[in-house]
C-alpha cells in the first residue's frame, strides 16, 4: 500500500519526500523523539555544535571553505551556533555572578558622571543583557572588513557573513572554555591580554588556512586590516549608539 508524506500528502518512495524533504518516518512525539531531536540537533557528533567545534579548533579555514563551497551536511548552521553559544556563555556569565557593565562602571569609578560616560553605561548594560543578539549584530562589521581587505578571493558579501559567523563561533567557544579561568583572572590585566591575542592567533590561523593561495605576508597584513575596520566599524557604530541613548535620556 502506497504512502503519502504527511506534510505535503506526495506519493512516497524512499526514506524522505522528494517534494518537501520530510521523513517517512514520522513517529509520535514521546520522550524518545525528545531524546533523538537533541542529539541530532546539537550533540550529535557527526551534524551538530561537536563537530562544528572540532573542525574550527583542527582545520578552521579548510573547514569554512568546504562548507563555503557547499559541503554543509554535518555542519551545524552557523548562525544558529552564534545564537546558542552566546546564550550558553550570557548564561554561564550570570550564573558565576559577571556582570560586564557593572566591572567596566568600576574601572571607570573616577570618571565624572557626564551624559556621554552614563549614555555608554546604560549601553554597555543592554549589550550584556542581550548578549546573543550583540554578537548577532558584531558579524556584519566583521563581514564587511574582511570584504574589503580580501575583496578579490572569489567569495561574495553574503559568504564573508558565513565566514563572520563562524569565526564569532569559534571565538564564543574559546571565551566558554576560559570562562572558568576569567572568573578568578578577571581583574588582571596580562589575563586580559593574552585571551585577546589568543583569539586574534585564532581568526588569523583561520584566514591562512581559508586564503591559502595568497602569501603568508600578505594574509597576515590583510587579516590585521580586517581586524582594524571591524575595530573601526564597531566604535563608530557604539559612538553614534551612545549618541543617541545620550540624546533620548537627556534630551
Amino acid at each position: 500500500m502506497s504512502q503519502n508524506c504527511k506534510n505535503c500528502t506526495t506519493p512516497l518512495d524512499g526514506k524522505y519526500c522528494h517534494n518537501c524533504g520530510q521523513s517517512a518516518d514520522t513517529h509520535k512525539l514521546n520522550f524518545h523523539y525528545m531524546w533523538h531531536d537533541i542529539q541530532h540537533g546539537l550533540l550529535h557528533f557527526d551534524k551538530g555544535i561537536f563537530f562544528t567545534t572540532k573542525e574550527l579548533f583542527t582545520r578552521p579555514g579548510n573547514s569554512i571553505r568546504e562548507f563555503l563551497e557547499g559541503k554543509r551536511i554535518k555542519h551545524f548552521k552557523p548562525l544558529s551556533m552564534v545564537i546558542v553559544l552566546a546564550s550558553i556563555y550570557a548564561f554561564l556569565l550570570h550564573l558565576l555572578h559577571i556582570d560586564i557593565a557593572a566591572e567596566i562602571s568600576v574601572r571607570n569609578a573616577n570618571a565624572n558622571p557626564e551624559a556621554a560616560e552614563v549614555a555608554a553605561l546604560n549601553i554597555t548594560d543592554w549589550m550584556s543583557s542581550h548578549y546573543a543578539l550583540t554578537r548577532l549584530l558584531s558579524i556584519p562589521f566583521l563581514a564587511f572588513g574582511t570584504w574589503i581587505c580580501f575583496l578579490r578571493q572569489g567569495y561574495n558579501f553574503v559568504e564573508y557573513l558565513v565566514l563572520s559567523a563562524f569565526i564569532t563561533a569559534q571565538g564564543l567557544v574559546f571565551l566558554i572554555i576560559i570562562l572558568p579561568l576569567y572568573y578568578y583572572f578577571r581583574d588582571s590585566e596580562w589575563f586580559m591580554i593574552l585571551s585577546y591575542a589568543v583569539q586574534l592567533l585564532l581568526v588569523l590561523w583561520t584566514y591562512m588556512q581559508l586564503f591559502n593561495k595568497l602569501s603568508k605576508f600578505r594574509i597576515f597584513i590583510q587579516s590585521l586590516g580586517t581586524l582594524l575596520f571591524y575595530t573601526l566599524f564597531m566604535v563608530i557604530f557604539g559612538v553614534i549608539a551612545v549618541l543617541i541613548a545620550g540624546f533620548f535620556a537627556f534630551g
